[in-house]
């Protein structure tokens, strides 16, 4: 195994633990935005790094000529199985990761599909508020991602005032303009197609958070944070169904107090820095492959 080979998946793996204390800061929420981007960043890279530790193990002379001749099938048996190591396990990795995500984004299709079928058939088109009603007592409102609906149940009409109406189907758009529900299938995949990594985890259950976090600050564009609160409040903890992003999504306590009392914004250094570290997880892992193409192997020496 060579130096860089050794540096990446240690990298990989002190990064995968570590992060997400660091990740879990409070300080973080006041930017949802930054965090999901710092989030995924680190997802991104220990993924990189573990695919190109392995693609470094075989990049010295001496095994990247075995993986070479096995080409040919000069190599005999220990430079093709250097060969097929080299390439099963990156593939097997991207392979699991793609797999995962077609799953869930699949899943997601066939629940969308059914549930808006459920709501065409027992709801009613309100063209007032540009929503789907459904004759439902539970106060509910939640937005079904891949589609540009709405629904609300009546028992939400039957509370909430115009105002705090007004407010709730804000952030539903909110959640549908950025597409939340793309971050948070991604996440889901991560997190089923490597259960037993932390950073995953905790990434999957942040990004569920954050994205309610951003859209309520998305709202307050449209309506004032005691509507938007009042109304979380007054639906309280509401069942939607799994592929909904919900106007009580997240921790419902934790938003209507960060809607009452928003914290202080993050200096504009401290979101500078934020970002740069961000592009930064993404880029860092590529940069000692560069090292490594760049110093130590000659192109014109790879077919001596």
């Amino acid at each position: 195994m060579t130096t860089i080979a050794t540096v990446l998946f240690g990298y990989a793996a002190v990064l995968a633990a570590a992060s997400p204390r660091f990740l879990s800061s409070q300080w973080l929420a006041r930017s949802p935005r930054l965090a999901l981007a710092l989030w995924h960043s680190c997802a991104v890279s220990v993924l990189l790094a573990s695919i190109l530790a392995t693609v470094a193990c075989y990049a010295d002379d001496g095994l990247l000529r075995g993986w070479l001749t096995a080409i040919d099938g000069s190599s005999g048996v220990p430079g093709i199985v250097a060969a097929a190591v080299a390439v099963l396990v990156p593939t097997v990795l991207i392979g699991r990761v793609t797999l995962t995500v077609w799953q869930v984004l699949a899943r997601h299709r066939v629940e969308r599909d059914r549930h808006l079928k459920l709501v065409c058939l027992l709801g009613r088109h309100d063209h007032r508020l540009g929503v789907d009603v459904i004759p439902a007592d539970v106060p509910a409102a939640y937005c079904v991602p891949g589609s540009k609906q709405i629904v609300l149940t009546k028992g939400a009409i039957a509370i909430l005032s115009d105002n705090e109406l007004r407010a709730v189907l804000a952030h539903e758009r909110a959640h549908l303009a950025g597409r939340h529900h793309l971050l948070v299938a991604w996440a889901d995949a991560l997190q089923k197609a490597f259960p037993r990594v932390r950073l995953f985890n905790a990434m999957q259950q942040s990004t569920a958070h954050l994205v309610e976090l951003l859209a309520d600050d998305q709202t307050l564009r449209r309506a004032s944070a005691e509507s938007l609160a009042s109304a979380i409040a007054a639906m309280g903890c509401a069942r939607t169904p799994t592929i909904a992003l919900a106007a009580t999504g997240g921790s419902v306590l934790t938003r209507v107090e960060r809607l009452l009392a928003p914290p202080a914004p993050l200096p504009v250094a401290t979101r500078l820095g934020a970002a740069g570290a961000a592009i930064s997880l993404v880029a860092l892992p590529i940069l000692p492959i560069l090292i490594l193409t760049a110093g130590h192997i000659p192109c014109p020496h790879f077919f001596s």
